[in-house]
């Protein structure tokens, strides 16, 4: 049976699917956030699963005093647009968001209008956004609902959303796009990082390529995620980011490979919609010589770290050794790279590239002089 959200029971079960999301939230939070969607009258929908509370992003906009596409103007172009339930992280903006179209957004209205008593009209596609991410839309800015949300105590969320991460073994997009930035550094290996293009596609804004590496017969487009490549990620950054018309035409004239990469490898799927994309990339872009292939994050940062060693001398391979150790590369240089370069550095001081200093004190050791007698 679906639960309306009259007064008498909102709030119990707003705070119940909080906590059934993240139990580990403070519950001064929770108490806080539900008083503030009463007292704003803000609408809610619990998913047809009852386990996220979702808010529409334009009635938050108008909460805030707000144009009623603030949202969908300032911070929904900055996602990855999708109709699918797991939703997808908004750059700056903390929580999920869905863009729901066709079955998806019939089933959202149905389940509006009988927990709300209220219709949404007739629309073909709408923005929705969890508890969080309502929440870090809501506090953005310095209207007076803004200040009120604020209330909310930010550091409280922020730090109970890293701690999730931190009790997580899951690594983010960002910890490892940080660390592929330091590696490379080290090298003479050029990759630009966070590289943006103009999207003819959608006039006005822009995509970003994650990183790109410029050869002089190919560019090669690199997007990286942290799980595991899905069937539904390639199709994305392909049919609905467009990356590679972006690309050959933001690099004009140049043959185009896009590489996804990950820590955690690809799904069969994934691999199997990647060939049939590059068994009909003559027809799509006759002329133009593109293709789309995987490569594991690992073996970038293999990459990465042998280009360094390669290129300088034996007495910073210990740093560098020490370095990977001691500084979180572990998401992206695993054990056996670690012992390789410990194995080279027991060499050298096998061989004498190396010498391991001599235990000195600082007093100077004059020659005994020979006694008169002696002479």
């Amino acid at each position: 049976m679906t639960l309306i959200n009259s007064p008498s029971n909102s709030t119990v079960r707003l705070k119940s699917i909080i906590k059934s999301v993240n139990p580990n939230i403070d519950q001064t939070i929770v108490n806080e956030l539900c008083r503030l969607t009463e007292e704003y009258k803000l609408k809610w929908v619990a998913d047809s699963n009852g386990k996220n509370a979702l808010y529409v992003m334009s009635e938050l906009s108008v909460a805030k005093g707000l144009d009623v596409e603030d949202y969908k103007k300032h911070w929904a172009n900055k996602s990855e647009s999708t109709s699918s339930l797991k939703g997808t992280s908004l750059e700056r903006l903390a929580g999920k968001a869905l863009k729901l179209e066709g079955d998806k957004l019939i089933l959202f209205k149905k389940l509006y209008q009988e927990q709300n008593k209220l219709s949404l009209g007739k629309i073909n596609q709408l923005w929705v956004g969890d508890f969080l991410h309502a929440y870090s839309y809501l506090t953005q800015g310095s209207s007076q609902a803004a200040k009120d949300f604020q209330t909310l105590g930010s550091v409280a969320i922020e730090t109970s959303v890293k701690k999730e991460i931190e009790e997580s073994t899951h690594t983010i997009e960002p910890t490892l796009q940080l660390k592929l930035v330091e590696l490379a550094g080290y090298s003479n290996i050029n990759l630009k990082f966070e590289v943006p293009v103009y999207d003819t596609f959608n006039p006005g804004s822009h995509r970003r390529f994650d990183f790109v590496e410029q050869l002089p017969k190919v560019v090669k487009i690199y997007e990286l995620k942290s799980r595991t490549i899905s069937e539904e990620n390639v199709k994305v950054t392909i049919l609905e980011k467009h990356y590679l018309e972006l690309a050959l035409e933001h690099y004009k004239g140049k043959s185009i490979e896009l590489i996804f990469t990950s820590p955690v490898g690809i799904s069969w799927e994934a691999k199997s919609y990647i060939q049939e994309v590059n068994d009909t990339t003559s027809t799509r872009f006759p002329g133009a010589k593109v293709k789309v292939s995987f490569i594991d994050t690992q073996a970038i940062s293999e990459r990465l770290v042998n280009n360094f060693l390669n290129n300088s001398c034996i007495e910073s391979h210990f740093w560098f050794k020490t370095k990977l150790v001691k500084e979180g590369f572990n998401c992206v240089v695993g054990g056996r790279t670690i012992e390789k370069l410990n194995n080279s550095i027991v060499e050298a001081y096998r061989t004498g590239r190396l010498i391991k200093p001599a235990k000195t004190d600082n007093v100077i050791q004059f020659p005994k002089l020979k006694s008169a007698k002696a002479a």
